[in-house]
């Protein structure tokens, strides 16, 4: 399924191109000075679960969790989570097309550690509600790659264990080294000891290092599990602190240094519970409260309470490539739920 959103016509070339990957003639939008987007249905993506240190993972398989944009390739197309579709630079798709074939692949944008928003900046083209996207160089030699870390199945297929998909994965490694393409990598995996508290003690000493490094934290992934487009409890989430995306439905001026500027903004979660962050932002980030109203962003937290309100929250960025529908869908729902 496809949808198209006509905002703003640029004309050049690469957007023509895209275009006509998707079966739309460009001709339809000349002249016409719009910019347009496209999105498709979302990719059915494997989401993870948090690791409570109950779970048994002897003998599961962990990577770095990577702080960057979610992305999956099928069809020929990069497109985010949300299903929006990504205006890859010149040569990508050639190196993708080279080296996984018709094979689709769930991976990460990303530039480095503790860079979200410069990868964010990257990638996103800023337009008016809903965002583009748009890979974009930096002028820099670390520039955004596209991280692989998974082989979802084809359309309508079972799917291989993870110890399969990993070994397919090796292989594509294997390629990449010898062809050494510019946009693309795949993520290292290393498998943790098969005796439960040895496994969670290398878990706790290489999330010191992950962290000490600046990193995100780990993701851990069980052998014989298949790729489920679902939150699975066969993929967990090691972090030392809680993130959580929210959308901004308000704003609340400063006051000393901060008045006239933004104070703090108010925000939604998933759940419907409302809460407040003032912490986190840049001077230049409170100038404009236009730039977060109705947008979703990230923030860092310890725990939450036992109404579920996060606990000390930190700003962490714009997540621009989050639609707030979504909220609207789920608070809706919420909603629902509460009446009696």
């Amino acid at each position: 399924d496809l949808t198209v959103s006509v905002l703003y016509w640029r004309g050049d070339l690469t957007m023509q191109m895209l275009l006509r990957t998707v079966g739309l003639t460009p001709a339809t939008f000349v002249g016409q000075r719009r910019l347009v987007q496209i999105k498709v249905t979302p990719p059915p993506v494997m989401l993870a679960k948090s690791f409570k240190g109950t779970e048994d993972v002897g003998g599961w398989y962990y990577s770095e969790k990577l702080d960057g944009i979610r992305a999956f390739w099928a069809n020929g197309m990069l497109t985010t989570r949300n299903g929006l579709v990504i205006d890859v630079p010149k040569g990508f798709k050639s190196e993708m097309k080279r080296i996984f074939k018709n094979q689709k692949a769930d991976g990460e944008l990303f530039a480095d550690r503790n860079q979200f928003q410069q990868t964010m900046g990257a990638v996103m083209r800023h337009t008016d509600q809903p965002p583009g996207m748009r890979w974009v160089l930096p002028q820099s030699k670390k520039h955004v790659k596209f991280v692989v870390f998974d082989l979802p199945p084809k359309d309508g297929m079972r799917g291989l264990p993870f110890v399969d998909r990993l070994k397919l994965l090796n292989e594509y490694e294997e390629v990449i080294r010898e062809v050494k393409p510019e946009f693309l990598t795949v993520i290292k995996y290393y498998r943790l000891p098969k005796e439960q508290k040895k496994a969670v003690d290398m878990l706790a000493i290489e999330m010191d290092k992950v962290t000490s490094q600046n990193g995100e934290g780990i993701m851990v992934r069980s052998p014989d599990g298949l790729y489920e487009p679902k939150r699975s409890s066969h993929l967990l989430k090691v972090k030392d602190v809680e993130e959580s995306e929210a959308l901004v439905i308000d704003w609340e001026e400063g006051t000393g240094k901060h008045h006239g500027l933004i104070g703090s903004l108010r925000c939604r979660l998933h759940s419907g519970v409302h809460f407040e962050v003032g912490s986190g932002f840049s001077d230049d980030d409170r100038v404009d409260p236009k730039a977060f109203l109705n947008k979703v962003i990230t923030v860092r937290h310890q725990g939450s309470t036992t109404l579920g309100v996060p606990r000390f929250p930190i700003f962490i960025g714009l997540r621009l490539d989050r639609s707030p529908s979504e909220f609207k869908r789920i608070s809706e729902a919420v909603q629902c739920m509460l009446q009696p």
